[in-house]
């Protein structure tokens, strides 16, 4: 279940990449979300990525390793490695 968080000072919601909770990232980014299959040829820097989520700003795939939060914030749907989500969000106390 989505939790939210906020941005320092702006809210938004995040759901945290575990490499097993695919359905609940389905069902939070959509088709943005996707698994990297072990037979698919893309692109990416990180071996470790399990997964990818689509930049619609940029129009491409961000790798998911494991850790990785999916933010959404304003519509928009981000990644966002586990040190730098430490370091810029806070949970929100005031819970919806």
């Amino acid at each position: 279940m989505p939790t939210r968080y906020r941005r320092r000072p702006t809210p938004v919601l995040a759901v945290q990449w575990t490499g097993v909770n695919e359905a609940e990232l389905r069902k939070f980014a959509g088709f943005r979300f996707a698994l990297i299959d072990d037979n698919e040829e893309i692109e990416v820097d990180d071996i470790d990525a399990t997964a990818r989520l689509l930049d619609e700003t940029r129009g491409d795939w961000m790798p998911l390793v494991p850790g990785d939060w999916v933010v959404r914030c304003r519509g928009r749907y981000t990644a966002v490695r586990t040190a730098d989500f430490a370091k810029d969000y806070e949970l929100d106390e005031e819970q919806p």
